[in-house]
């Protein structure tokens, strides 16, 4: 808890509201505190200029952040230097400890930086007890002078939290942390780590290594046998070789750059670089980009087994090649696994579709874990070569479809019961359609994924087709640019017909997107106008205009209205009338996203259901 004043009673708080009052004085000591240790330490200083409350107040924040160069602190770390000497020497004669310290520098290109001052400015900052260091570093236009001697460089009994970002150079000794007996948390961002002979802790319990640069010459050691989280990321340079970590809860490692493919002294001794060292680990994310890289399922033939694993996540390079090896031996490694997430061809979190399977365990292999329950794929877009992982999949486990998510509008897609195992390891015979085969979910949702016109063009595929864009519940009407070259005019009979078809078929508009790469004059906006209203009647959930053009000037009316509109998005839209972002007809309206419009003749955005509005670039 922060140290404060006592409140003042409601009275005397009502006497307060005296015009010329300094109210933000009368704060508690530790709201003034808390408020000082965002700022830059140049600040903090200048505050004592404010008032009389104020004037020591500075002399006992217990966060410094130096500050320069950038827009925010324009100058270089020459400019600051004495102010820094003078401050950081205040505070070890204060008695004050520190619990964070903050180096922020912006390094000038055409400036040699020098690296001997800040080796100074970390020394006395670990004499003030500090619990949290920071540097971040902008820019690499500086020397390394660290002390080339072989000590560890960062010696405190204090220190719990490192955080290193865009270190060009670092001495042998720099990582070993073994005169740092409480440092737990140890964060390097953008480094180059092809020096450093180890890193070392006893006591660190999370580190993480993001955009990692390693050597070329030999393999960095980790030796830090208490981390309960980790996170590596290897962007260049020999993979690091991890050393048993038995309490390991969480850990992430991402292999981005080519490790040397070459047998080196490690795997001449049969020994393991990354996986047996996180064998006691439970809960597992393996991702590397180039499904060429070999370090991954060299490392198998090391490993004994996962004992502890129960959550695995892994990528495409767990499925390549074709006869999905790697895959089935880290299964067969794994006895305790629960819970399996494939991330398919799709870049991070923004995956559009996601399918999830529960298993029976009595009706497993017994090459799979027999607490198995539940597999999770991830993907773009569903095609053959996810299909062929349910294939494999499909002959080790005896899957039960939850459901298909599309992430798009957040529902759950209808679907067909799945085949057996044994069914669909019978349909793969040559001249088959095995894409009429999958479930009307997942159909429907690669249709979701088409413009409206090829959309209807699929009724000619096969019988199967014929009446499916029906009852489609995306609709996207995409003219001009590459994909779909055209114009409004030429596809107004078709946009018309089908969006009455719709009206007079029932079946609800989950989504409705217009992306016209043109700028529609006013008799294509006015049929524009036409199509969002039919829209609308089909009780549309998300709808989406992607277009130039000047709306018309609205009637004293809301141009919106509908019970059912959830989600709006605008982009590109010119000269918008007073009332056409006028809410008041969408009563449950929650999301709103207006990008690159002119929204200078509006007077209002107004909506009681609102919960998410994004405003950007406009």
């Amino acid at each position: 808890m922060l140290p404060q004043k006592a409140p003042k009673n409601a009275s005397a708080a009502a006497a307060d509201l005296v015009e010329g009052r300094d109210y933000i004085s009368n704060l508690p000591d530790g709201v003034l505190q808390h408020i000082l240790s965002f700022l830059p330490a140049q600040d903090v200083v200048r505050t004592c200029l404010l008032a009389k409350r104020w004037r020591h107040m500075w002399e006992s924040t217990t966060v410094l952040r130096f500050v320069c160069g950038g827009l925010k602190e324009p100058g270089s770390v020459e400019e600051i230097k004495e102010f820094v000497d003078h401050l950081l020497r205040l505070r070890i004669r204060g008695g004050t400890p520190l619990d964070t310290c903050d180096f922020r520098f912006h390094l000038d290109e055409n400036k040699d930086f020098d690296m001997s001052r800040i080796v100074l400015w970390i020394r006395i900052a670990l004499q003030c007890k500090v619990r949290v260091l920071q540097f971040i570093f902008v820019g690499d236009n500086y020397q390394d002078i660290l002390p080339q001697d072989d000590h560890p460089f960062f010696i405190s009994q204090y220190l719990k939290k490192l955080e290193l970002e865009n270190f060009n150079e670092m001495v042998p000794r720099f990582l070993d942390f073994s005169c740092c007996p409480f440092l737990e948390d140890l964060e390097i961002v953008y480094c180059a780590l092809a020096r450093p002979k180890l890193i070392s802790s006893q006591s660190l319990k999370r580190l993480t290594i993001k955009r990692g640069y390693f050597s070329y010459e030999w393999r960095l050691p980790i030796r830090a046998p208490n981390l309960v989280s980790l996170w590596l990321e290897v962007s260049d340079g020999r993979t690091p070789s991890l050393q048993r970590m038995p309490s390991l809860l969480t850990a992430v490692v991402k292999i981005h750059g080519y490790d040397l493919n070459t047998v080196d002294s490690d795997y001449d001794n049969n020994q393991s670089i990354l996986l047996q060292g996180l064998s006691e680990v439970q809960n597992l994310v393996l991702i590397s980009p180039d499904t060429e890289m070999f370090i991954f399922r060299r490392d198998l033939k090391f490993c004994s087994s996962f004992n502890k694993l129960k959550s695995l996540l892994l990528d495409e390079y767990w499925c390549e090649p074709a006869d999905f090896s790697a895959l089935a031996c880290l299964l067969k490694l794994s006895p305790v696994l629960e819970k399996l997430t494939l991330q398919l061809y799709s870049k991070g979190p923004k995956h559009k579709v996601e399918i999830k399977l529960s298993c029976k365990p009595l009706e497993m292999s017994a090459a799979i874990s027999q607490h198995f329950k539940t597999l999770e794929i991830k993907c773009e877009v569903y095609d053959d070569r996810v299909h062929n992982v349910l294939m494999f999949l499909s002959k080790q486990l005896n899957i039960l479809p939850d459901g298909i998510l599309d992430r798009t509008t957040g529902r759950m897609l209808p679907r067909k019961a799945p085949k057996i195992a044994s069914a669909a390891a019978a349909a793969p015979v040559e001249g088959r359609d095995h894409m009429s085969n999958l479930p009307d979910g997942v159909l429907q949702h690669i249709l979701s994924f088409l413009p409206a016109q090829d959309v209807v063009r699929t009724c000619v595929l096969a019988k199967r087709w014929r009446h499916l864009w029906e009852s489609t519940t995306v609709l996207r009407f995409v003219c001009g640019g590459l994909k779909e070259p055209g114009f409004v005019d030429e596809i107004q009979e078709f946009v018309d017909h089908l969006l009455r078809l719709r009206i007079h078929g029932g079946t609800p508009l989950d989504t409705c997107e217009f992306r016209l790469d043109e700028y529609c004059r006013a008799a294509a906006m006015a049929r524009i106008n036409l199509w969002i209203h039919i829209a609308l009647q089909c009780k549309v959930r998300v709808l989406r205009l992607n277009y130039s053009g000047q709306f018309p000037s609205l009637d004293g009316h809301p141009f919106f209205i509908s019970q059912y509109l959830k989600k709006l998005e605008l982009e590109g839209l010119d000269t918008l009338p007073n009332r056409l972002l006028d809410f008041s007809c969408c009563p449950n309206l929650e999301d709103l996203e207006v990008d690159d419009c002119n929204l200078g003749d509006l007077l209002l955005i107004s909506s009681q259901s609102l919960k998410h509005l994004t405003i950007q670039c406009c």
